[in-house]
């Protein structure tokens, strides 16, 4: 369970036999406060997770999970703030289906931890890899009834209450939702929740579940959520990703879709919001009577038998989703990221498009600390650990533990506001229908990097020939190739002509770039519409030990005198010259010269000394 991205997890952990393993001596010695920290579940750039024990008197004792969080972030006001917010907003939230969350404290030694709930069992994205490593999916009951709890959940969580606003989750994914033994459902990651009316600056959530507005850095209300739980439904039905590419939006094939389930699925997929149901509660209402009539009997005992078959004791572990390039989301990661969405409308031919937000010329502080889930380049590097396999058998949920944490830690990992460069790798789709086997392979195809783009040549617009598709880009003034030939516009027309797939690409500077191959022999709709998303911020610090006062110049500006700190510059490539003037060093003298990459949402540190 992911409190804020960039420390995950909720996480089933606990040995169905006996007494937990702890990772290390070391750890196992370990106590914070009242808690005994038995395992670290996984270690990100925010923090640590642990399972943990609450003892009590007469040997009463509780399992839980612990996220502490690093000492520097913990010394930060500001992040303190907001951290301490998110938690207030989730531990309002009480439902049988949202794993609660016990307390917010700081121990003798000035560690920030959070304690939660502990759920024994795996994440859908957990179940999902099982089935699709077996060539099986879920009978249909079984898909109705989880997705029926989730909306139950979420349901309350969008409700009025009298104690709080309606809350929108962010980050609905199957890595952030939990099914224990006994066939219970449960939501993990409200970190990244807020109220419905709070405007948040940035981008948070997985690519591939996020609704487009959401991607966009755009107003999210439940009915963002609605667009995650269509993503995770579709996902449940086909054993395949909804939207497989990071950056591209285009309405999934309804095709392995029950018949009478696409008009749900088509409608939550939605990509305008107000043609999406309004929340969870109208999408609930809508799923609930199908459940009555195709599984009227399915309870979550039937859910618990399907997971002790698919997921026995001897099963060794789960697979951990790939980090690299989600692309979150990821990717997207991801575990995640701003990134520029192609739309397409599942029911209209002409849907508006929205303009990307604008980058300030001076945004301010940034308010991320990103490690990518699915994805990412980061400074920080994500790890889990688990229990090895000679410590013996464990029991179901033992065998799973590690590796569910670091599932919901690889959906969760970053700042405080997700920005991913890379997204979790799509799995490909499946011919099979329902009933069918099936088998799927996942990959991941890397992000090409943002930077210029060498300025075309204008042609002269051919007579039009073949397949024409209009095409819609924003910003409009973006620069617009075709295998590397520049069209006039707008408006854009597309001529596809020949069998040869081709390369189109959009570009603007201060944007990340979008490149599309299109076949002619499986052309997308038309109109084909894309949104560019403005390169992130990243914080630039550079350090001279052994000299003060020197001129810190970057791309040719100079950015100000070391020790330089928390610099807002735009995520990418650029040239770092450290230069020492006469008047410090007796003769100009040039300490650093040589180009780096920022890295959006993080701290990236450079120094003469590297």
């Amino acid at each position: 369970m992911r409190f804020l991205p960039g420390l995950s997890a909720n996480a089933s952990t606990a040995s169905s036999g006996g007494a937990l393993t702890p990772a290390s001596e070391a750890d196992a010695a370990r106590t914070l406060g009242k808690y005994e920290l038995l395992r670290l579940l996984a270690r990100g750039g925010m923090g640590e997770v642990h399972l943990a024990r609450l003892p009590g008197e007469l040997g009463f004792e509780k399992l839980l999970v612990v996220k502490t969080i690093r000492a520097d972030l913990a010394a930060d006001p500001r992040f303190v703030e907001l951290f301490a917010a998110e938690a207030k907003t989730a531990v309002g939230l009480r439902h049988p289906n949202i794993t609660p969350i016990y307390e917010l404290g700081r121990a003798d030694d000035g560690t920030l931890y959070t304690a939660m709930g502990w759920v024994d069992g795996p994440s859908l994205y957990a179940l999902g890899e099982r089935l699709r490593s077996l060539g099986r999916r879920l009978e249909l009951g079984a898909v109705l009834f989880i997705v029926r709890e989730i909306l139950d959940g979420l349901a309350h969580a969008h409700s009025h209450d009298r104690e709080r606003p309606p809350v929108v989750h962010r980050d609905i994914n199957p890595a952030n939702v939990l099914v224990d033994r006994s066939g219970r459902v449960q939501i993990v990651d409200f970190g990244i929740a807020k109220p419905a009316e709070t405007e948040v600056r940035g981008v948070m959530g997985s690519a591939g579940y996020m609704a487009p507005e959401q991607a966009r850095g755009g107003t999210v209300d439940p009915s963002a959520d609605v667009f995650s739980v269509g993503c995770v439904f579709y996902e449940l039905l086909t054993n395949a990703r909804a939207f497989t590419g990071e950056g591209v939006w285009m309405s999934p094939s309804l095709a392995e879709i029950p018949a009478q389930l696409r008009p749900l699925i088509e409608r939550a997929l939605a990509f305008e919001p107000e043609q999406r149901f309004r929340d969870a509660g109208a999408f609930l209402r809508a799923v609930a009577p199908l459940l009555a009539e195709h599984a009227p009997s399915f309870a979550s005992r039937e859910l618990a038998a399907i997971l002790a078959q698919l997921l026995p004791d001897d099963w060794a572990a789960e697979a951990s989703p790939s980090s690299g390039a989600r692309t979150p989301a990821t990717k997207l990661t991801g575990p995640v990221q701003t990134f520029a969405t192609r739309l397409e409308p599942a029911s209209r031919a002409e849907p508006p498009t929205r303009p990307a937000p604008a980058v300030a010329a001076d945004p301010g502080p940034s308010e991320r600390a990103r490690d990518d889930p699915s994805s990412t380049e980061s400074t920080e590097s994500t790890e889990a650990t688990g229990p090895e396999r000679s410590r013996g058998r464990v029991g179901f949920a033992g065998r799973l533990v590690a590796l569910v944490a670091a599932v919901a830690l690889a959906a969760a990992v970053g700042g405080y506001l997700v920005a991913r460069t890379d997204a979790t790798p799509p799995v490909e789709r499946s011919g099979a229908l329902p009933g069918q086997t099936s088998t799927a392979t996942a990959g991941s195809d890397p992000e090409p990097e943002p930077g210029p783009v060498p300025e075309p040549a204008t042609v002269e617009a051919e007579p039009a020939r073949g397949l024409q598709l209009a095409l819609e880009v924003s910003p409009d003034d973006a620069v617009v190739t075709l295998d590397g030939r520049a069209l006039t516009g707008p408006p854009f027309t597309l001529v596809l002509d020949g069998d040869a797939p081709r390369q189109l690409l959009v570009h603007r500077d201060g944007h990340r770039d979008v490149s599309i191959e299109l076949d002619p022999a499986a052309p997308p709709d038309s109109p084909v519409a894309i949104t560019l998303a403005p390169l992130e911020l990243g914080k630039l610090s550079v350090l001279a030990p052994n000299v003060a006062w020197a001129e810190v110049w970057l791309d040719g500006t100079k950015l100000g005198t070391t020790p330089l700190s928390d610099k807002d510059v735009v995520e990418g490539r650029h040239k770092l010259e450290v230069r020492c003037t006469p008047a410090v060093c007796g003769e100009a003298r040039v300490l650093l010269d040589r180009h780096v990459r920022i890295k959006a949402g993080r701290q990236n540190t450079f120094s003469p000394e590297d």
